[in-house]
């Protein structure tokens, strides 16, 4: 199978990518409360569950609890 390396990534990991990006450059501060799932699928204009799997990848890299 060949599989293209030009793939774009998946929504909820280019979500997490700049959820990350926003930790990062100090837009959002370690020990704040980040705005709810609703709140930041609405921001993002994707669907809760698309927001869950990204919140999932930054909880797995140990950037939100």
């Amino acid at each position: 199978m060949i599989t293209s390396l030009n793939r774009p990534k998946p929504l909820y990991r280019q979500i997490a990518s700049r959820i990350e990006e926003e930790i990062s450059t100090g837009k959002l501060v370690p020990g704040e409360r980040l705005p709810t799932t609703q709140e930041l699928a609405d921001r993002f204009g994707v669907t809760i569950r698309t927001m869950q799997q990204a919140a999932s990848v930054l909880n797995r890299r140990g950037l939100v609890e």
